[in-house]
């Protein structure tokens, strides 16, 4: 996780973008009925631009702090990475619930113009 974040943060100084102001801008590339409804159904899921839903930095300060604590305990670093990537799965399901259920809902031209949207916060592909 925190080689993850690093490599984000490598590529793209700054903190890493919240998944879900991530989908929220997906829905600004959507017909704008079709938007309401992606940004609906991540309401509906307690998911709001405005709303943090995941705190990658205060993981990588308590991680590097576990790190530096003599004694180290691997137990509170394993404890801390776990906790980032439940609190990171738990959003990430919020969000296959939202995308699932605002698709079932789209108009066909929707769901096209959903497939062919890119995230551009991430790396290229290695290759490209």
């Amino acid at each position: 996780m925190i080689a993850v974040v690093g490599a984000h943060l490598w590529f793209h100084p700054g903190p890493p973008p919240d998944p879900t102001q991530l989908v929220a801008r997906l829905a600004d590339g959507l017909p704008e009925a079709d938007g309401r409804i992606l940004r609906l159904a991540l309401k509906s899921e307690g998911l709001t631009p405005d709303h943090r839903s995941f705190e990658p930095e205060a993981v990588l300060d308590q991680a590097r702090a576990a790190l530096h604590a003599e004694p180290f305990d691997p137990a509170v670093l394993a404890a801390v990475l776990h906790k980032g990537l439940s609190d990171r799965d738990a959003v990430d399901q919020a969000i296959v619930r939202a995308v699932v259920s605002s698709a079932t809902a789209m108009s066909a031209e929707g769901r096209r113009r959903l497939a062919e949207l890119r995230c551009h916060h991430l790396p290229p592909p290695s290759g490209s």
